[in-house]
């Protein structure tokens, strides 16, 4: 019987080779931290301590840092100091100081877990709406900033001192207005 497998093996001549993966890896870029030069963040929004010596002269391993959430960001500690890794991962890869005001950077696809560089943006990149001029509209109707993101606005349609409509459409405002004026009488 082992003779028959034997030759059966030989006669297929099956070679059992081992894959190359080398081509499936994802390709993970990594620049210095612009806070603290002793890090690396990745393209990838992973934080890794470069191997080196402490401050007081003993030596570091180098591994990748744990993150956590905190509010709705990821963050990272960073020599004792927590920073805000989607902070990180965009102003080391674009050479910037990071401003002080706000919520300055958006994730495109609005997953705040998604730290991938390709995934983030400054608030300034992202193309405004054309917001209707509050002087064009009728006094019935009144703009105000979108809270989540002021780029946008919010349109309510206003009469005998009770919003009636809210919409961040101005077409369904007007729309709403004219229905509204057509059951109950123009005002």
């Amino acid at each position: 019987m082992k003779a028959a497998i034997k030759q059966l093996f030989q006669l297929f001549k099956f070679n059992i080779t081992k894959k190359d993966f080398s081509s499936d890896i994802i390709k993970e870029s990594w620049v210095r931290c612009y806070p603290d030069y002793n890090y690396e963040v990745s393209d990838l929004g992973r934080v890794r301590l470069i191997s080196g010596f402490s401050k007081n002269g003993k030596p570091t391993t180098g591994g990748i840092r744990k993150q956590t959430v905190s509010g709705s960001n990821l963050t990272a500690s960073l020599s004792g100091k927590n920073y805000s890794v989607n902070k990180l991962v965009y102003y080391s890869f674009h050479n910037k100081v990071p401003q002080k005001h706000g919520r300055e950077i958006i994730h495109v696809n609005g997953d705040r877990s998604d730290n991938r560089l390709c995934n983030l943006k400054l608030r300034s990149e992202f193309a405004k709406p054309k917001a209707t001029p509050k002087s064009n509209l009728p006094k019935y109707i009144r703009v105000y900033n979108y809270p989540k993101d002021p780029s946008r606005n919010i349109y309510l349609y206003y009469r005998d001192g009770k919003t009636l409509k809210t919409s961040i459409h101005l077409d369904n405002v007007l729309e709403f207005k004219k229905e509204y004026e057509r059951i109950n009488g123009k005002l």
